[in-house]
């Protein structure tokens, strides 16, 4: 973010962000029932024919040790609320979680509650989603102090940069058994990914595909090209990085 600030001050040059709302928003929410409901496991047992029970055989919910958690309800705190943030709290809403929030400042107008620490909404929510911009400040934004506060029944999602997350803390405190789960979209060393990550049963792995979809692409596309033709135009960005 520094280095784009410093082209955008050379004169006669505009900086505008590229914005993959919708969908990114929506693979937020497969992190995060799959995380709860365990769906990696659920997927493996499926795979290996492992079925529903009959009544009083066992089956899947031996399989998976116990029955799995539902979403609905659970306290959402998100970690940036801009344009994706705020989808992701919507379509949360949907599914009747309170919502709370951490970000530079309190947003005017917005209802939900405001947390003025990242360890304070991780202490106060089940689920923390990152889904801020990525700079020197909000780099490793989420530590050991912040994953100790989300806590064994809590679980991560990182729809962000692999950056917003120390790796390492994260990774032992799942082998320890101090965060209940993860949902990661991203990586911080990307396109490496911890080996331990993978034999985890409470964590869900996306190879960066928040917003992999045609419908998204093509709408980046379309705003590239309408930011493009604004600057040649001398009017105003349609997303200018402040």
């Amino acid at each position: 973010m520094t280095n784009d600030l410093r082209i955008k001050s050379r004169p006669g040059r505009s900086l505008a962000r590229r914005s993959c709302l919708q969908h990114n928003a929506s693979s937020t929410h497969v992190l995060i029932s799959c995380s709860w409901r365990r769906c990696a496991v659920a997927g493996a047992a499926g795979s290996d024919g492992i079925t529903a029970p009959v009544a009083g055989t066992g089956g899947a919910d031996e399989a998976l040790g116990a029955p799995s958690a539902g979403f609905s309800g659970k306290t959402v705190g998100i970690i940036g609320l801009g344009r994706i943030g705020m989808a992701v709290a919507k379509r949360a809403e949907a599914f009747g979680c309170p919502i709370s929030y951490y970000s530079r400042s309190e947003k005017p107008g917005v209802s939900y509650q405001y947390y003025p620490t990242v360890v304070d909404l991780a202490a106060n929510s089940q689920v923390l989603v990152v889904a801020c911009v990525l700079t020197e400040e909000t780099r490793h934004i989420i530590n050991r102090q912040v994953i100790d506060a989300l806590g064994p029944r809590g679980v991560l999602i990182n729809i962000g940069r692999g950056g917003h997350v120390d790796e390492a803390e994260l990774v032992a405190a799942l082998l320890e058994g101090r965060l209940g789960g993860a949902g990661l979209d991203v990586f911080e060393r990307e396109p490496e990914v911890p080996e331990e990550l993978f034999g985890l049963d409470n964590v869900v792995l996306l190879p960066h595909v928040g917003s992999g979809t045609f419908e998204t692409r093509k709408a980046m596309a379309d705003l590239v090209l309408g930011n493009l033709e604004a600057h040649v135009l001398n009017k105003p960005l349609l997303t200018p990085v402040v």
